[in-house]
């Protein structure tokens, strides 16, 4: 019987107690974690990483996540996961943005959990993006 893949997954967030938690409970799940700091960071990272899935956080230096999430648009269908305490404000714009879920801090990482393994099962983006993204 075969292992199952290891999934890389970029985790950006300004704050390092929500990547460092993310990256533990992720990690003990067999997934490789990368993160990221700011906006463009992670931008960086997508690039040079080709993650399977993102889990960014709204509000970030040098921009915020739903521009990251647009950006990757433009390449990949990469599954992408927002997360933030504030809602209301993004709601409009989140919707232009095809197969985003969202995550209202704060959360239980069971619930980050089953949103990363719903993502990675139906992910049609086995396949890395395509390009760079700008």
């Amino acid at each position: 019987m075969s292992e199952p893949r290891q999934h890389t997954i970029l985790i950006a967030d300004d704050d390092s107690s929500v990547t460092t938690a993310l990256s533990v409970r992720l990690g003990a799940e067999g997934h490789r974690c990368i993160t990221a700091r700011t906006g463009a960071e992670a931008l960086a990272c997508f690039d040079g990483e080709s993650p399977d899935l993102v889990i960014c956080d709204l509000h970030m230096p040098d921009g915020d996540g739903a521009t990251l999430a647009e950006c990757i648009r433009k390449t990949s269908s990469v599954p992408i996961i927002l997360i933030s305490g504030v809602r209301e404000e993004f709601r409009r714009r989140l919707r232009r943005i095809p197969d985003v879920s969202f995550l209202r801090k704060p959360f239980l990482t069971n619930e980050v959990l089953e949103l990363v393994d719903a993502a990675l099962v139906s992910s049609p983006s086995a396949e890395p993006h395509r390009g760079r993204v700008a």
